[in-house]
């Protein structure tokens, strides 16, 4: 693959282009394939082996083989492909936002992780951003909470926290609370019955955003929102400026380089 800069060519000998929308999909075809030889080759492998994109959960007997031996092993496959490691604490380790803990009788319960640095500041309600906006982030919070896993007393703890979030941020309390029943009603709605609603087949179009003007667009368009984006498209263009050096070659010289 090579990269224009600055009118120079460049070629990258290693990994895949980042921006481009098949990186992902190759990277996690690659470590599929590089789980299922070591899982095929390794004397030992864990039983517990979970992986999202570059995190992995695994559970393993250290009596089998040491994590130190183990992970070496894996190291040396691949120059490019380097794995660390971090063992539970106190009989916790964090996954991703999920605190993992281990109890008294030996078995897994569930709580929601935060990093030290997080600071719980989210788009404060004095802003000028799109209301939408501003409940993203509550959005998740709230449906967070009511997918983990959680013990009663841990899912209390979490909801005061929330709501610790909202008054922080300028909402009110309530809001936490007015989420909450609209998320279990939205659930329980899904799974009293087995009627889908069809695929929603609505066109969506990218706006920037200007109070005055932008509010209450998203209803008058609904119905045009198609025409609507074509005018967008063609009238916008003028001003757009691409960030990247215009190539002086053509594609078939460009895939044949």
């Amino acid at each position: 693959m090579t990269t224009e800069y600055n009118g120079e060519y460049f070629q990258q000998h290693e990994g895949t282009a980042m921006g481009n929308f098949l990186s992902p999909f190759i990277a996690n075809l690659f470590m599929s394939k590089f789980e299922t030889e070591v899982k095929d080759k390794f004397e030992y492998f864990p039983r517990v082996w979970f992986r999202y994109v570059d995190d992995i959960f695994a559970v393993f007997d250290t009596k089998a083989i040491s994590l130190d031996n183990f992970v070496a092993k894996l190291n040396n496959r691949f120059p490019t492909i380097k794995f660390t490691y971090e063992v539970e604490h106190n009989e916790q380790l964090p996954f991703l936002d999920v605190l993992v803990i281990r109890n008294s009788e030996n078995k897994l319960e569930f709580d929601v992780y935060r990093k030290e640095t997080a600071t719980l500041r989210y788009i404060p309600n004095d802003s000028h951003h799109p209301f939408q906006h501003k409940m993203a982030s509550f959005n998740f919070l709230i449906h967070r909470l009511l997918n983990f896993p959680l013990s009663k007393e841990r899912f209390e703890h979490e909801k005061q926290l929330n709501k610790n979030i909202a008054k922080s941020n300028g909402y009110s309390v309530h809001l936490i609370d007015k989420l909450i029943r609209k998320h279990t009603f939205k659930r329980t709605l899904y799974n009293s019955t087995t009627f889908r609603r069809d695929t929603d087949h609505s066109k969506f179009a990218s706006l920037p955003y200007e109070p005055k003007f932008i509010r209450g667009l998203d209803k008058i368009f609904k119905i045009l929102i198609s025409i609507w984006f074509i005018i967008l498209k063609i009238n916008y263009r003028r001003f757009w400026v691409t960030p990247k050096t215009k190539s002086t070659i053509t594609k078939s010289q460009e895939y044949t380089k």
